[in-house]
């Protein structure tokens, strides 16, 4: 090996060190950036000239800076966080419907009903029984009235809710659509751009916290965004999601998230959204 070949070596050594050197000092820096993954420069040896009889090699290189990401624990961590967001929205909710129905206290549905009855079993020893059960009868009346606004007033701010919410949503699936197309575009061979992908799982996250979906990365490096079994972006196209009121036969109105696209109902049970929606349909 001629004194030339040495020092190639030793250069390619301090090049790929300088390398690694600074993917640890972008770790260090983003420690504390909830949004950033680890990143790890992948090295490899320079395989030797054929015509050298000893095959000692040229050194070594970084062949790319990758993520470290487990892919499976992040789709777990995102099915979570939609199941934990649908829970927070619903218990909201009901201590909302809590507060309007006041059951345990003296101005609650069950004392105004006692109220009422006992005014009829007490109609034998009053002189004025019948005005009495009559103003009992208009507190009911009166007590049901005000509380059937208040229950009606809340599922109207559920509803508003829902609507900015799945407004939200499709906002970031376009997001999303968008970065699957910028990546696809810049990533060329092995190399990876960890800081698109990462703005792409925080969107992601963030979209979890809405409403759940699953997530499929395509041989491309685009992800597609699933609602069930039904596809809402495919990778740079987003399909879009909306809300939907339909009323039936009965005169009942529901609502549903549907793809903008085709009008496909989407099962859409976790996150905040689907919190709002059992909660709506379901509570009250």
């Amino acid at each position: 090996m001629s004194l030339t070949s040495s020092i190639n070596i030793a250069s390619s050594a301090l090049t790929a060190s300088q390398l690694g050197l600074q993917v640890t000092s972008m770790n260090m820096a983003n420690a504390a950036n909830p949004s950033y993954t680890r990143q790890i420069a992948m090295l490899q040896a320079i395989r030797g000239r054929v015509s050298d009889p000893y095959q000692i090699g040229q050194g070594v290189a970084v062949t790319e800076v990758r993520r470290q990401i487990d892919e499976a624990l992040q789709s777990r961590l995102w099915a979570g966080t939609a199941a934990e967001n649908s829970s927070a929205q619903q218990y909201g909710v009901l201590a909302q419907l809590e507060t309007i129905l006041n059951e345990g206290t003296e101005f609650d549905m069950s004392t105004q009903l006692s109220s009422f009855f006992n005014s009829w079993t007490e109609a034998t020893t009053l002189l004025d029984s019948a005005a009495t059960i009559q103003n009992q009868g208009e507190a009911v009346a009166s007590f049901i009235r005000n509380m059937r606004s208040d229950l009606t007033t809340q599922r109207q701010q559920i509803e508003d809710q829902i609507d900015a919410q799945v407004l939200r949503a499709n906002g970031i699936l376009d997001e999303i659509a968008t970065i699957n197309q910028t990546i696809t575009e810049s990533e060329i061979g092995d190399a990876e751009a960890s800081g698109l992908r990462d703005q792409r799982d925080a969107l992601v996250t963030e979209l979890s916290q809405l409403m759940d979906v699953s997530v499929h990365e395509n041989n491309a490096g685009a992800y597609d965004i699933y609602s069930g079994s039904t596809p809402i972006v495919q990778g740079g196209r987003n399909r879009g999601v909306e809300i939907s009121r339909v009323t039936d036969d009965n005169g009942q109105l529901s609502v549903r998230v549907e793809i903008i696209a085709d009008s496909t109902p989407l099962p859409v049970s976790g996150g905040s959204i689907g919190g709002l929606l059992a909660s709506r349909d379901g509570a009250i």
